[in-house]
């Protein structure tokens, strides 16, 4: 989830040498410390999510088969490109955007696919601090920010 804690754990694996990739989003005033997102898999990650229609702020689950749809058939080549590119060579890798969480399943395929086995971390950041700033960042309602993280 947006607003979590990601960006300051990506921050950590990065120091110890995990690598995101080559092209990472640049720091912003959100984020004055960096992202640790690819650039790629974020664009990615939103042409996914618009030709699902919906966005990072969906508030739900992805309809049951969206990963063995047609439609997705043709985001995993590049997916796996984008793993080919950006990754290779490299022995610990990872990759870090909040989308994952509606989208964690094509990544998955997608790195499979490359011979890469997965492992996850979820972070976990109390639900009324990611709703605060949420609020602050997005200008979100109270409402609508609790009904994302839930």
């Amino acid at each position: 989830m947006h607003r979590s804690g990601t960006s300051a754990i990506s921050g950590v694996l990065d120091i110890l040498g995990l690598d995101f990739g080559k092209n990472i989003v640049p720091p912003s005033y959100d984020n004055p410390k960096g992202f640790f997102e690819n650039s790629d898999v974020v664009k990615l990650n939103e042409e996914i999510l618009e030709e699902l229609g919906v966005s990072w702020d969906y508030p739900g689950i992805l309809d049951e088969g969206w990963l063995d749809s047609r439609i997705l058939a043709k985001f995993l080549n590049k997916g796996k490109s984008i793993i080919k590119k950006q990754f290779s060579g490299k022995s610990t890798i990872a990759i870090k955007d909040p989308r994952i969480s509606l989208l964690f399943p094509f990544w998955k395929r997608c790195l499979a696919e490359n011979g890469i086995e997965t492992a996850s971390l979820i972070i976990w950041r109390h639900p009324n601090e990611i709703a605060d700033s949420l609020r602050k960042r997005n200008n979100f309602t109270s409402n609508k920010a609790h009904l994302l993280i839930s």
